[in-house]
Formats: C-alpha cells, sequence, structure tokens
C-alpha cells in the first residue's frame, strides 16, 4: 500500500534508470546466479567461525568453489574462518572480482560490516614459473672502478653475464635476432661517492642495425641490497663477492634517482670517455624544485618498455633504454604539445638529457614531465565500464542474439539502452580530445617537422605496399601456427586465410587519385593505455610511437586517422578481454555475449568518431569526401588489425581470437556499407 501510494517516486521507470536502484541489485544478483553454477547445483558444506554472530558456508560444483560469509549483526564484526582446505588459494569478489589477500594458512581473517556479506569465487594458485629473481646470479669481483668495465675482465663479463641480463628484459626489443657480438661503447661517470656509471651497451647482430642499450649500474652493500633484492629482484645484475654486496640495474637505487633530477636541475654537462650527457631544464622545473623539492622517489614496477620514476607523485622521469640518433618523439611531441601548442592534455614537459657525441645527431636519454594525479589508466577505467554492461546483459530475463551492426549504422534503440552511461560519456570526451590533439599537432604550420603536408599518390602507394607486405607476412605466420591453435580461434584463422585475397583488394582505392588530406604528426601508437583518467578528464601519455619501429620512421607525418583506428581498435579489445579472461561466463552463454561485446564495441567506436569528426570538422587532416574518410579507416583498422593478429600469434596466442574477430566484421561491414 505505502508502494502504491508512493508510485511516482518508487516505479520501474525511476529505477531503471538509477544503477544503485533495488531492480539493478537484483538483476545483478540474478546474473551472478546465472553466472555461478555452484550456487544452485553445488554440495553444501558449512563452516565453523569463531564468532557465532557469522554464517559461512561453501558451495562446489564440478571445479567451482563459492565461499559465503555472512554478517547477522547488526553490528560490525571480525571472525576467522577455518580454510585448512583451500591454503594458496585466492577468494575473488563475484560482484566486482576484486581479489583477496591469499590464504597462508588455515585460519583466514575477514571483516564485515553491518548486516553485510561476501560471495567470494575461491581461485586456486597459479603453477609458479622459474622467475628471473631465482636464477642463480654470476658472481664478479667488480669494485665500483670505472676502469674495470674496459678491462679483459669486464669485457668477458659484459660480453657473457650482462649480455645474458639485458637479453632477458622487458625493454630489450631484439629478443628474435643472432647477436654477433656485445661490446661497451661508452660510460658516464656520475658525480658522487659510488653513485654509479651509465654504461652504452653495444648489441651487434648478424642481420640488420645494431642496438645500442642504456644501462645504469652501481654497487650497494647492507640493508640497501637486502631491500633491493626483495623490492626489485628484477634490477639484480650480479653479486659481488661473498659478503651479499651486488650490481644492480641503479634504475632501482634512490641514489641514482636522485641524481638524475639533480644533474638536470643543476644543467651541468657529464663526460663520457667519448661523448657527453646535456642536461636541459625548463624553469617550471627550476620553480617547482626551488619551491617544493622532493622528498621522496621511487621506479615503478610496471613493466614497460622504458624505465619509469616518480618524484613526490609530482615529477615523472622516464629513462630511455634504446638509444636512437634524433630526438624521441615523446619528448618532441609532448614538447611541442604542452609548451608551443598550449594543449592542456599531455603532461608538462620539464626537462630532458640528450646523449651528445662527435659525428652523430644527438640522441634522448631522459625525459621529465609533471606527474599527473589520476584515478586509473584509460584501459582500466574501459574495462571497468565493460563489466558493468556486461552484467546489465546478464540480469536481461531474456538474452536474444543482438543483429550485426557496422561503424557506420544505427544500434537499436533498445539495445543503444544498455550501453549509454557515464562511461560513453567519457568516450565522447575523449574523442573531443583525440581532435584537439591533432589540431594542436597541425597548427604549426612553419615549423618543417610538423607543417602539414598534402597526401601524394607516392605516399599512398606506400601505404598500399605497407598493408600488403603486412599481409603477406602475417597471413605466412597464421597459416603456419593454426594447427597449434585451440578450436574456436582456428575455425576463426581458417575463415580469415579463405578471404585473403578479398583482404588484399580493398585497398586499391589508394593507386588511383590523390586524396584530398594533409598528413600530420600523430601520437603513433593511440590506445586506452596511452591514458590517464583523472576522474572529470583524459591526459594523453607516452608519444614514441611503435616502439618496434625505428626513431626515423616514428617520426614521419602520417594520416590522423591512423590514431583514430588504434582507439577503435582498442575498444574492441578491451570488450572482448573480459570474456578471455573470465572464468565464471557460462559456455552456453559465450557466444550471445561475443556479439553483445561486439556490439558494445561498435557503439563506444560511434560516439568516439562522431565526437571526433564534430570537433575536427573543417581541418586539413580529414578527408572532406565521405567515401574516402570511410576507405581510409577501414585501410587503417584492417592493418592494425592485421599488427595485432602478428603480435598475439608471436606472444599470446591465447587473445588470437579478437583480432581474427576484427578482420571478418572488418571484411563483413565492407560488403555491406562500403
Amino acid at each position: 500500500m505505502v508502494y502504491a501510494l508512493q508510485y511516482e517516486a518508487v516505479n520501474v521507470e525511476v529505477q531503471e534508470k538509477n544503477s544503485s536502484s533495488f531492480l539493478w541489485w537484483m538483476r545483478r544478483v540474478i546474473a551472478i546466479r546465472k553466472r555461478f553454477p555452484a550456487f544452485g547445483h553445488g554440495d553444501f558444506q558449512m563452516l565453523t567461525p569463531s564468532n557465532p554472530k557469522v554464517l559461512a558456508f561453501t558451495r562446489t560444483y564440478d571445479k567451482q568453489t563459492i565461499l559465503v560469509v555472512v554478517n547477522l549483526s547488526r553490528f560490525s564484526q571480525a571472525v576467522d574462518l577455518d580454510l585448512q582446505n583451500w591454503i594458496g588459494w585466492v577468494p575473488e569478489d563475484t560482484f566486482g572480482h576484486g581479489r583477496f589477500a591469499v590464504i597462508r594458512d588455515g585460519k583466514y581473517p575477514i571483516t564485515l560490516g553491518p548486516h553485510t556479506s561476501y560471495w567470494l569465487l575461491l581461485t586456486p594458485p597459479e603453477v609458479p614459473g622459474v622467475a628471473d629473481g631465482e636464477k642463480a646470479l654470476p658472481v664478479t669481483n667488480f669494485n665500483g672502478d670505472p676502469a674495470w668495465w674496459f678491462s679483459s675482465t669486464g669485457s668477458r663479463f659484459i660480453e657473457r653475464d650482462l649480455a645474458n641480463y639485458i637479453k632477458r628484459r622487458r625493454w630489450f626489443r631484439s629478443k628474435a635476432r643472432t647477436v654477433l657480438n656485445v661490446s661497451l661503447l661508452d660510460l658516464v661517470n656520475f658525480p658522487g661517492d659510488g653513485v654509479g656509471h651509465l654504461l652504452l651497451i653495444g648489441f651487434n647482430f648478424v642481420e640488420g642495425p645494431r642496438d645500442l642499450c642504456v644501462l645504469p649500474a652501481r654497487v650497494i652493500s647492507g640493508e640497501e641490497a637486502r631491500k633491493i633484492e626483495v623490492e626489485y629482484p628484477a634490477t639484480v645484475i650480479a653479486r659481488i663477492g661473498q659478503d651479499g654486496d651486488l650490481m644492480v640495474d641503479a634504475t632501482s637505487s634512490e641514489a641514482f634517482q636522485r641524481i638524475l633530477l639533480d644533474v638536470t636541475a643543476e644543467g651541468r654537462d657529464l663526460a663520457g670517455r667519448v661523448g657527453k650527457l646535456v642536461p636541459t631544464k625548463s624553469t617550471r622545473l627550476a620553480e617547482m624544485l626551488n619551491s617544493d623539492p622532493p622528498q621522496s622517489c621511487r621506479l615503478l614496477k610496471v613493466e614497460q618498455s622504458n624505465s619509469s620514476i616518480i618524484y613526490d607523485d609530482k615529477i615523472y622521469l622516464k629513462l630511455f633504454r634504446k638509444l636512437e640518433e634524433g630526438i624521441n618523439p615523446d619528448l618532441e611531441l609532448t614538447k611541442q604539445l604542452s609548451d608551443k601548442c598550449g594543449f592542456e592534455h599531455v603532461p608538462a614537459y620539464l626537462g630532458d638529457i640528450q646523449y651528445v657525441a662527435p659525428s652523430q645527431d644527438p640522441e634522448s636519454v631522459v625525459v621529465i614531465q609533471a606527474c599527473t594525479p589520476n584515478e586509473q589508466d584509460g584501459w582500466s577505467h574501459t574495462l571497468g565500464a565493460v563489466s558493468r554492461y556486461f552484467d546489465r546483459v546478464l540480469a536481461e530475463p531474456q538474452l536474444p542474439q543482438p543483429p550485426f551492426v557496422g561503424l557506420w549504422q544505427e544500434v537499436p534503440e533498445a539495445l543503444a539502452r544498455i550501453i549509454e552511461g557515464v562511461h560513453i560519456d567519457a568516450v565522447r570526451l575523449l574523442g573531443e580530445r583525440t581532435a584537439e590533439m591533432h589540431v594542436a599537432l597541425a597548427q604549426d604550420t612553419e615549423s618543417p617537422d610538423f607543417a602539414p603536408e598534402p597526401f601524394s599518390l607516392q605516399h599512398q602507394r606506400s601505404i598500399f605496399q605497407s598493408i600488403r607486405s603486412e599481409i603477406k607476412q602475417t597471413f605466412a605466420l597464421l597459416r603456419s601456427s593454426v594447427s597449434g591453435l585451440e578450436e574456436y580461434p582456428r575455425s576463426l584463422a581458417e575463415n580469415v586465410l579463405l578471404h585473403a585475397e578479398e583482404l588484399g583488394t580493398c585497398h586499391d582505392f589508394l593507386l588511383r587519385e590523390p586524396i584530398d588530406v594533409k598528413k600530420i604528426r600523430i601520437h603513433g601508437d593511440y590506445h586506452l593505455g596511452q591514458l590517464l583518467f583523472t576522474g572529470k578528464d583524459f591526459v594523453i601519455l607516452d608519444f614514441e610511437g611503435e616502439p618496434a619501429r625505428p626513431l626515423g620512421e616514428r617520426r614521419l607525418k602520417r594520416c590522423a586517422l591512423i590514431d583514430v583506428a588504434g582507439m577503435l581498435r582498442s575498444f574492441n579489445y578491451a570488450a572482448h578481454h573480459g570474456l578471455l579472461e573470465s572464468r565464471t561466463i557460462r559456455p552456453v552463454d559465450q557466444a550471445t555475449l561475443e556479439a553483445y561485446a561486439d556490439l558494445w564495441s561498435t557503439r563506444a567506436s560511434q560516439v568516439f568518431l562522431k565526437a571526433y569528426l564534430e570537433k575536427a570538422s573543417n581541418t586539413v587532416f580529414v578527408p572532406k569526401d565521405q567515401d574516402d574518410l570511410k576507405l581510409l579507416l577501414r585501410s587503417f583498422l584492417i592493418l592494425k588489425a592485421l599488427y595485432e593478429l602478428r603480435y598475439e600469434l608471436n606472444n599470446r596466442p591465447k587473445w588470437v581470437a579478437i583480432p581474427l574477430r576484427g578482420i571478418l566484421r572488418l571484411l563483413e561491414e565492407g560488403v555491406t556499407q562500403i
């Protein structure tokens, strides 16, 4: 009766619009029950908690075990659970997928708020492999003297032990190439007692150009050695003698972290045996250090193609691990956008360090930028939105197969309602910010490094040949790999191989006549992982370009739609990532949910693209002709998907279905829409 009198405030329409309403809570609960068969079919085992006000039991079905813990009291309660049978397992929240602490002994402590409960999926421990830190470390007699590196003992250590250490690093990009020899090309000693040296190590290969790698080395002992061996085991290079001293990659050492910033702030050159390090600082960095010098610093532990150091969450320093002649695009474009263009959605440029040697162009060693406060990166932000989207999909009483919707088609209104929300507004904002970035990069018409240049038939032929070359390499790898794929990706791969000729001929438009559009400097490796979400806006990071490409190629002007295609493919990856990684989706729902993942990806891409084109209307870098726009974007999407396919075949075969599905969808769109 009460609800009948309040029907204007409490009704289905109102609760539909509020994702925190009781209606949506009930839908999520139903979706959770659908995803976990153990809730309905599993055996039931009561636990005996130490606190009588807490109810705890498990449901187990097949290989799935759910732990349910309920606080029956109106007050917060703490409890120890006897989980002796699950030592080493990790509880994971079935709603938000948050992982709890590993179960290390029989008594597992949990704290619950008033009348709260946990539904936890118990996940088994992963089978441990042999980590880098577990390999036997070499032992050396290095005493910290820079001259040791040029002795016969030092040379042997470089050729064998140091080379092996470098080849195991994530940032070493030439793991598949055959090494001819390794040598020390230069050494720069840093000021201060035992702060360390910067080694420039040259790798010569049987084929192709050499790699010049940067490795700062330092000797540490005592408590610092014990701390780094525990916190940063991957930076330990060798043991020195029997006293516990270590040779380490100095990026993990606070003394070295501080000296890098000090050298830049003081603006003093550091001479090596061949070249020298030349620092440059901005007035903004000088002001920051004078008014509030950083008190702490730390090396980021995430695996990257370079090394990153944070000072007081205010200053960000990146050490480039591979040196190439010429200014690094990350330094060049960040400085251009923040200093010359006034573009606020990149980290502000603060300084850099270049390596300068006779008869060669300067090479970028360090770039320093303002650190951006943020909630999370764009990839994590999007995965959260996709997870919530699938919760809404699974909460639907009926789950019909959605229709195929291409990039240039309308998503049916009934399905759009499931997708729309706060995150789609963020996608719209990202489209605007991307267009604004390209506008800023195109506005300097005086500098030869940035002035827009018109497309030509010669440039279009080079795009055509790049795509044909990518098709040839990728399909050769796919043919040799298809038999080793699992059943579902193998069926996709066989389907893609049948369309090889069609995939090659849909780019012939590039050979006909020049397209009315201009090339500009672009990001070059644009995807959700290159963004930070501040809670209200986006900051764009890492303008280095695709690391596998030579630096000179990464600095070329290219079509802005390459960045657009990269982001659209990233939406597709985010949509399908959760399905690949999920341990809870029922096999019967897999095919339907993949179609819904495509639907989310398409809608996000449409919103992004519409916002981008509205903001970039009447610019020189967007084709005026709609057919040219659609054809060019489709070609760059195919090129990106082929690149992804080759990468996944070489590195993550489990993910290979994502680019394969993407290629098939692009071919289907081409038949029906362009």
